[in-house]
């Protein structure tokens, strides 16, 4: 899925995912079209919580970046 993301931006991706129990992982990827694509980082979240809604910072994985991404996501009976 792609979605065009500038800084201060918010994108709302309602999108409705059957996970696994435990620990699942969502990569974040930057698309170029004049050069390679990079995996910018990974959200990490648990679902073995309770139903609720919940918040994680993405896990940086390109060097020396300075981005900050939010998820928010919820966790449905």
């Amino acid at each position: 899925m792609y979605h065009r993301v500038d800084t201060g931006d918010r994108e709302i991706v309602n999108l409705e995912l059957d996970a696994v129990d435990g620990w699942n992982e969502i990569e974040v990827w930057d698309f170029d079209y004049a050069s390679l694509n990079d995996l910018l980082g990974v959200f990490k979240f648990n679902v073995d919580a309770d139903p609720g809604k919940y918040s994680t910072s993405m896990e940086l994985l390109e060097r020396k970046s300075t981005a900050s991404y939010m998820l928010f996501w919820e966790i449905m009976e």
